[in-house]
Formats: structure tokens, sequence, C-alpha cells
């Protein structure tokens, strides 16, 4: 293994030192008439400045000689020295280290391999110790390496392109090995070098143009990445597409951002959900993350998989969700005796705390239309629901939430993470022209009897004369029947006509609302249209209001 101790300045300083040693012995010898030894013990106490006393006193032109030597030896003389001293202090802490760390490597399993700790080795480090994976680093730099002996990352001072070194790094566990060295003919021997002792490895490496590109593969690299080029056409793309970038760039592999995107492997999955179908798996409904991707064993992508999809050997499912979701997911836990008791376990909570009768069952198939089956099955008279919000690709295609209460053509409460608190004593109420509130009315009536609840009627201004009419006549008809029923209920109108669906939020917040009553249009759902609408809107509110959605039961 090459080591580069910074030898040119060491043999510098041994070489100042002896010119020094060597004009002090001539000197003494020629104004002194000294012998070697006497001329060399009077010099070295002079460039040392030791200060011991002088055998006999000096002549003139021994003093003069005296004060020329002390005054060019004294700065070259400390330098020379510290030169040296820390060569062979440094050289000694390092053989330490190094010595304990090239014993990590080669303990180390399914590790990954940094060939060269430049500005993209660095950037590779930094993005593994992210994500939690183990590495280590090589780098022929001592400078780069003695910098960074402070930090838990593991190097290896020496040349990636020989065999011992890479022996060292624990090339024959390593999972992969990334090679991100400036020079082409460096990544080009790791490649080959890294082939040689372990086959399996899945090799990266960088390249600087298409030329070496070719060059690699024919080595046996898997993965070659230009950064010019990708580059470029970063840059080149964001002057197009500068929202789709934004929108990728928002995805993280590290955790550090809202949204992340997390690989299984088929080994990785519990034998429960082997050769299993994605439906059958129910990641959606346990954590909330979305399984948007599927590679199969002959490495084709399938983007938006099919529910149908069946996990094979050697195949790979992508997920996308929250750091929170993305945590949570231990798939070793989502098999179907997982799921069966997990909902046991709340059946006999909800029968000791509250005395209810439950009945838990698992169905596979997608969550809408399971519930919508089932509610028609058992005569449903409500649905409750939890949701985690919307993610990933819901944002376009709106969320599983609407299309479950589209599906069921019955009324659904649905709550977040709010607690339940003391009950339902504020009821908010919207009022605007564009559904039937019939059924909304009458729900709202039986709510706020059984709570002694106030309805707060919340009215969308408006500077139209048509729709003025009609909420001035709805409020009535509502008032009304508020009225007949004994309801307490106050008015207060919405203090701008732009963005209605934020007023309403805002006017629950800061009355301390309890539910939030809408009705839900008895059209087929439309994702693109539903995706702004006020009732996806309300579910989703910030301060996690329970919504409870009316329908025509």
């Amino acid at each position: 293994m090459k080591k580069k101790h910074n030898l040119k300045k060491v043999f510098w300083a041994l070489g100042t030192l002896v010119i020094l040693i060597t004009v002090g012995i001539f000197g003494f010898m020629w104004f002194e008439n000294e012998t070697v030894l006497d001329a060399l013990y009077l010099t070295t106490i002079t460039i040392s400045t030791v200060g011991f006393g002088l055998p006999h006193e000096l002549t003139t032109g021994g003093k003069i000689f005296t004060i020329f030597l002390i005054i060019f030896s004294f700065g070259n003389y400390a330098y020379a020295i510290s030169i040296i001293t820390t060569h062979l202090v440094e050289g000694q802490i390092y053989d330490v280290l190094g010595v304990r760390k090239r014993n990590k490597g080669k303990n180390m399993k399914n590790h990954v391999i940094i060939c060269g700790f430049g500005r993209n080795g660095r950037k590779v480090s930094q993005e593994l110790k992210a994500r939690g994976e183990e590495y280590i680093v090589i780098d022929q730099d001592h400078e780069v390496v003695m910098n960074y002996t402070d930090e838990p990352t593991k190097f290896i001072e020496g040349d990636a392109t020989e065999d011992d070194v890479l022996e060292q790094a624990g090339i024959h566990n390593a999972k992969s090995i990334i090679s991100t060295m400036p020079a082409d003919a460096d990544n080009l021997f790791v490649v080959l070098t890294a082939r040689s002792l372990n086959p399996d490895i899945v090799i990266i490496s960088r390249a600087s143009n298409d030329s070496a590109d070719r060059k690699l593969h024919v080595a046996g690299v898997d993965h070659v990445v230009m950064p010019e080029s990708v580059g470029g056409a970063h840059m080149a793309k964001l002057v197009s597409r500068s929202d789709v970038l934004e929108f990728l760039d928002h995805l993280s592999l590290t955790g550090s951002s809202e949204t992340n995107l997390e690989v299984i492997e088929y080994d990785e999955l519990p034998d429960e959900f082997k050769n299993k179908s994605i439906m059958e798996m129910a990641v959606r409904q346990l954590v909330g993350a979305n399984i948007v991707g599927f590679k199969t064993p002959k490495g084709e992508f399938i983007i938006n998989p099919s529910p149908d999809t069946i996990i094979i050997p050697d195949s790979k499912i992508f997920i996308l969700g929250t750091p929170e979701q993305i945590k949570k997911i231990n798939l070793k836990k989502l098999a179907p005796d997982y799921i069966s008791k997990e909902l046991k376990k709340s059946q006999l909570h909800l029968e000791r705390e509250y005395g209810l009768s439950v009945l838990s069952l698992v169905r596979k198939g997608k969550i809408s239309a399971v519930v919508a089956q089932l509610s028609k099955e058992i005569e449903a008279d409500l649905v409750v629901m939890g949701t985690h919000g919307k993610t990933g690709i819901q944002k376009i295609t709106g969320s599983h939430a609407m299309k479950l209460i589209h599906a069921v053509h019955i009324p659904v409460l649905v709550v977040q993470t709010r607690e339940v608190g003391h009950g339902y004593k504020k009821i908010i109420f919207p009022i605007n022209v564009s559904v039937s509130y019939d059924v909304k009315i009458d729900w709202t009536i039986f709510i706020a009897k059984a709570y002694d609840a106030q309805v707060l009627l919340y009215l969308m201004k408006t500077n139209e004369e048509k729709l003025q009419y009609g909420i001035k006549k709805l409020t009535h008809k509502i008032v009304e029947n508020f009225k007949a029923h004994n309801i307490s209920y106050l008015l207060e109108e919405a203090s701008s006509e732009r963005n209605f669906p934020a007023q309403i939020q805002k006017f629950a917040a800061e009355k301390s609302g309890d539910l939030i009553m809408i009705k839900v249009d008895d059209d087929e759902f439309e994702p693109i249209f539903i995706h702004g609408a006020l009732e996806e809107t309300m579910i989703y509110n910030e301060s996690q209001i329970p919504v409870f959605c009316a329908q025509k039961k």
C-alpha cells in the first residue's frame, strides 16, 4: 500500500538540519581550531539554544560566526524539528488507527466501499450516512484521511486499484462498490479488480465521457454516472419541465423530505408475502404508504403496478410515503395473522371499555370496494373512518378517503389523530348553494339533540344577486327547521368571497368546533374535480376536526 507522509517536507527538514550542523562544525573548526567533536558540541548547543556553558572564551571571529549561526538557524531548526516530530507522531497514530480500520473493513458485511473522497465521494458518504448504510472509504491522500479521523467514517489510506487494499476494505463481503476517482483509468482498474475479487458485487463508477462509459461497461460495471452529463441534462430540463423536476427533487431517499421513496427486495419479505399480490400485502391500509413501482426479475420497471401484480423471486417493490410511514413499515408484521390479531385486540378494547358489540373480519381487495360491499350486506347506517391524509400520487388522483365516501352511499364520519374530547358541542354548518341540504339538516338535528350541541351556521359571501337569493332562502329553511326542533344556533357570514373552504377551516378553528357537517355530492367520484373540492378540503383540515359526510341514508 502506498503511503505519502509528506516525504518532501521531511526530506527538506532533514536536509536543513544537515546543512546547519555541517556549516557549524566547519565554522567552529576554522575560527576556534576545535576538534570535530567539540565543534559538533558547540554547533548543537548554539542552534538548539540550549545554553550550556562554553568550554573556553571564544575569539572575536568565533563570536561573530556564532551570532550569524544563531540568526540563520533559529527559525529553520525549529521548523525542521516540528516537521520531523509531526511525521513521527502522526505516522505512529495513523498506523494504529489504520490497522484498526482495516480490521473493521474485513469484519464488515453487506456494506458499501467508496473509492476516492473528493466532492463526489463525500456526497456519496453523506447520502449513505443519512440512510443508515454502513460504508468504508479508500483514498490515497494522507491529509484527507487524517482530516477525517475524528468522524465516524471508516477510512483506509491506499490505492483502490490494488487487490490487498480492496480485501482490507472487505470486498468479498461488500454489497456494492462506488468508484468516484477523477481519472477514468483509475476507475477502470477499480472495476476490473473489484469484479475479479467479487463477481456478484454491484459496481457503480464515475466516468468523464462516453468512451470511458463504454470501456467501463466492458470491464463489468453495473452503473455509470457522468456528473457533467447529468448536470447539463438537469439544467436543460429546468427550462421546460421545472415543475416536474421540482416534484422529483421533493422526493427524498434520506428521510429529510416530506416524501420518501423506499425499495424492498423479494428476499426482505416474510414468507407469508412471497409470491403474493400487492393487494394481499395491504401496505396502504396498514401504514398509509403507497406501492408506486415494481421491478421484474428481468429488470423491467412497472410504474403504478396493478394490485394483482405478484411479488416473485428477484423482484422489487418501490414504496412512496412520509418518513414516519416509511419507518412504520415492518413487512414482517403485515401478514394476515398479524392483521387478525390487531383487529381482535381492538375488538376486545371496544367491548370492555365501552360495552359495544363488535364483529371483526378481514377481507382482501380495495378498501373502498370492500367497505361498500360490506355496508350493503349488513345494511350499515354509518361508516367511521380514520385517515392519514393524502400522500404521493393521491395529491393528483384524489384520496382513498373520498373514493370510499363516494362508494358507500351512506353517511361517513372521518376522523384524524385529534382526541375525542368532550363530544360534539359545537357543530360547524357551512352554507353555500352547491348541493342539496335536506340530508345534511336531518343529520345535524339528530347529532345536535344527541349531544345538546350548538350549531354555528357559516354563510358563504357573494355579490351575485342570484347566489345571494339562493343562500338567503336556504338559510331561512335551515333556521326554521332548527327552531322547530329547539336547536341552538348562531349565524355568521364569511368575511370575503375568496377561498370559502379556507375560511371555513379558519372559522372552525377560531370557534373551537368539534364537528364539521358537509354534504357529499351523489355524482360518481371524479379525481380531477374532487382534488380541489370543498369536501376533500374539509376532510383534511389542519385542525383535524372530525368531519361528518352526510349522504342519502
